[in-house]
């Protein structure tokens, strides 16, 4: 998958993602200059537990698979408008799970840094990521 999105496609995915619903369309502006893009085959492994961590993605098409267990199985998929990777900036720069993309998979990419720097100017966006977190959480606890 070659798409180079425009800054305009980049504002709708993200403005499509759960997370930020209630973030102003200049925020999402922002947002979408601070990304790059990567692209995944399918089968392809996104990332491994362990691995380093220095950038968080959100899904621009695709669909990914999840796997946080030892038995090498996935546990969910995340699709167009999901989030992933914002646990490393909490966990000391390290993937929590395996990403293995299941399509032909395109996401958008934020460095640490700069998405550090956004949310500590946007309120909206900062409690968006910390409701999704919490939430991911509970449903965590509740699975085991």
């Amino acid at each position: 998958m070659n798409t180079t999105l425009s800054t305009t496609e980049k504002i709708d995915i993200l403005g499509r993602a759960r997370i930020f619903h209630s973030v102003s369309y200049e925020s999402l502006e922002h947002i979408a200059s601070l990304s790059d893009q990567s692209s995944y085959s399918p089968d392809e492994i996104i990332c491994e537990v362990g691995d380093p961590a220095n950038h968080v993605c959100i899904i621009a098409e695709g669909t990914v698979a999840v796997t946080t267990t030892a038995l090498n199985e996935p546990s969910h998929t995340m699709s167009r408008g999901d989030i992933f990777g914002e646990y490393g900036m909490f966990n000391e720069g390290i993937r929590t799970a395996k990403l293995t993309s299941c399509a032909e998979t395109l996401v958008l990419t934020i460095h640490y840094d700069q998405f550090k720097s956004f949310l500590s100017t946007d309120a909206s966006a900062c409690l968006a990521i910390l409701k999704e977190t919490v939430q991911r959480l509970l449903k965590a606890e509740s699975d085991n």
